[in-house]
């Protein structure tokens, strides 16, 4: 029988979070992913189900269980290195709308490394209902996978895509228009974990224990220093550390989790949201690029410096079928807009950098963020978007 999370636990921490579909959102869910009745019965029955075995322990593995906010259940794994690490992803993924351990088993028919017709019943480790589809999944470690392949690569193969597959656990699956991954320790970003943990006990705060000047503080405070660091958030004495910890673990802010570690403040980077720091990432990118390539981006307008033959020009004018270039000793010629385009794509001609070329192309990065985020903003109040599913 599955425990229910919340009798030993503040029954606030799960006021704000929205545990497993109603009926009218599961029926709309299934008539999305277009399912057959057979498979949406397949899929009542395991979400009605206990857990069809109890897990237990080996000499190497810990086993136990997860109290998922997500379920409200407790949630058994097999392995602390494996399986619960696992669970942790699941847990706090937002495309992830439920998971259930030990569901349900289903049959597997298979051959043998001896050409013999195998078929039994099998337990998956999870069943997962996503927003866009419904998987069984299997998870092994790397070694176990190798040793499994060796016995019998029937059951167990990683194909072309560098994927491990199991081909008779899929041709169950997609009889019903589901599927079946299996999921390597190898896949586990150990980064996100470490994070993951160091966020738990944020993730059941309620809002309301939390200061709202303060929260409106920090965001102001993020939204007017573009990637700012956690550390400098961490030393604006006004700024509770609780506070910034739980605006991160409810995506109030945007960090990395996946590259950065939270345990190194100084290392990571605050934004007020993914799309403010993807915008970030992508013109710094261009920036790295243009500086290690010794150019700078060139502009085609008239007071825009460039280089060409080793010698200084000024563009002074921009027709339509000529481009003017004034030396530095007065001398002027013009070149027909194809010849001058050709000279720049071939390196030949190329911007030089100013405090005026250098300044413009920070202020320009700076205003794009800028609106970017105002209309990301507008968007969403006009989309009448407020979070959630």
């Amino acid at each position: 029988m599955r425990s229910t999370v919340g009798e030993t636990n503040d029954r606030n921490s799960l006021s704000s979070t929205k545990i497993m579909l109603d009926k009218q959102e599961f029926n709309n869910w299934c008539r999305q992913q277009d399912l057959s009745q057979a498979a949406q019965a397949i899929i009542e029955e395991i979400r009605s189900a206990n857990p069809s075995r109890r897990v237990t322990g080996a000499r190497k593995n810990v086993c136990g269980s997860y109290p998922s906010r997500k379920m409200g259940v407790t949630i058994q794994f097999e392995s602390h290195h494996n399986e619960l690490a696992r669970i942790y992803e699941l847990e706090h993924d937002p495309y992830v709308l439920e998971y259930y351990d030990q569901p349900p088993a289903i049959e597997l028919v298979y051959q043998s490394k001896n050409g013999r017709k195998n078929r039994h019943q099998y337990t998956p480790d999870f069943f997962i209902i996503r927003t866009d589809s419904a998987v069984w999944e299997e998870c092994k470690t790397e070694l176990e996978l190798n040793k499994l392949t060796e016995l019998n690569p029937n059951r167990y193969c990683k194909n072309l895509d560098g994927k491990w597959h199991c081909p008779p656990g899929e041709e169950y699956a997609h009889r019903h228009g589901l599927d079946f991954h299996v999921w390597s320790n190898a896949l586990i970003n150990w980064n996100c974990q470490q994070n993951l943990i160091w966020l738990s006990d944020y993730f059941g705060y309620s809002s309301g224990i939390l200061d709202e000047t303060e929260q409106s503080l920090i965001l102001d405070t993020v939204k007017n220093h573009l990637a700012i660091t956690l550390a400098e958030l961490l030393q604006i004495e006004e700024i509770n550390p609780d506070v910034i910890y739980w605006l991160i673990a409810t995506d109030k802010l945007y960090v990395e989790l996946n590259k950065v570690k939270l345990s190194q403040p100084e290392t990571v980077l605050v934004f007020i949201n993914k799309d403010v720091a993807l915008s970030y990432e992508q013109l710094n990118s261009i920036e790295s690029k243009t500086q290690d390539s010794n150019q700078i981006l060139l502009q085609i307008a008239v007071g825009t410096n460039i280089s060409w033959d080793g010698e200084s020009w000024e563009i002074v004018n921009t027709g339509t079928t000529a481009t003017g270039l004034l030396r530095a000793d007065g001398k002027f010629i013009e070149l027909p807009n194809v010849a001058f385009t050709g000279l720049i794509d071939t390196g030949k001609i190329v911007g030089v950098e100013t405090k005026q070329t250098a300044l413009g192309f920070l202020l320009r990065t700076q205003f794009r963020l800028c609106r970017y985020s105002q209309r990301l903003v507008i968007s969403s109040i006009g989309n009448g978007i407020t979070g959630g599913s």
